[in-house]
């Protein structure tokens, strides 16, 4: 059996428990210095570990661990909205990662782009959306398209994703399932 890695966040820091059986299991961190992390994921080709965290002290950060969280190194540089535009980023909630692209959403919505292992970020926005983003998935058979949840209970279908980042995309709500 391969083994397993299951990764958490947490308010005090990001943690791995590892298994190789599924029956025992060994407790890994915390890492990234205790920062709440909101998510954690790994890169299938890299097999590098990414955290999205916010910290009242320091603010949003995306931390990268290339080695299974021996080292780590943390990077926000471009996850800002313009000075003009009177939006400002509380947190980094959501991450997924595909052909060497690291995509993160933020709670003053908007979606943002590194294509450097997260050591600097540009956005590709979202453009009409009024609610957090907590949670994307990029379609694991067209890496263009992109599935984001938002705060609202609303969830939206972007294409085109995967071209440069002032891609055009089409949002599309998806209606809420009362019952």
């Amino acid at each position: 059996m391969p083994r397993t890695l299951l990764l958490i966040g947490t308010r005090k820091g990001a943690f791995f428990l590892a298994s190789n059986d599924r029956q025992t299991w060994e407790l890994h961190g915390p890492y990234c210095e205790g920062w709440p992390v909101y998510h954690v994921i790994q890169d299938p080709k890299s097999g590098a570990v990414y955290a999205a965290a916010a910290s009242e002290w320091h603010g949003q950060a995306v931390w990268r661990s290339p080695d299974l969280g021996e080292t780590w190194t943390h990077s926000s540089e471009g996850i800002a909205y313009d000075a003009e535009s009177g939006r400002k980023i509380s947190k980094v909630s959501t991450l997924a990662v595909s052909d060497g692209r690291l995509l993160v959403g933020v709670e003053a919505p908007g979606i943002f782009e590194s294509r450097d292992d997260g050591k600097t970020w540009s956005t590709i926005g979202l453009a009409g959306v009024a609610s957090a983003i907590t949670g994307m998935a990029i379609d694991p058979t067209d890496h263009s398209v992109l599935y984001v949840g938002t705060k609202s209970a609303n969830a939206y279908k972007l294409t085109g994703i995967r071209g440069a980042a002032s891609t055009s995309t089409q949002r599309r709500g998806v209606a809420r399932s009362r019952g």
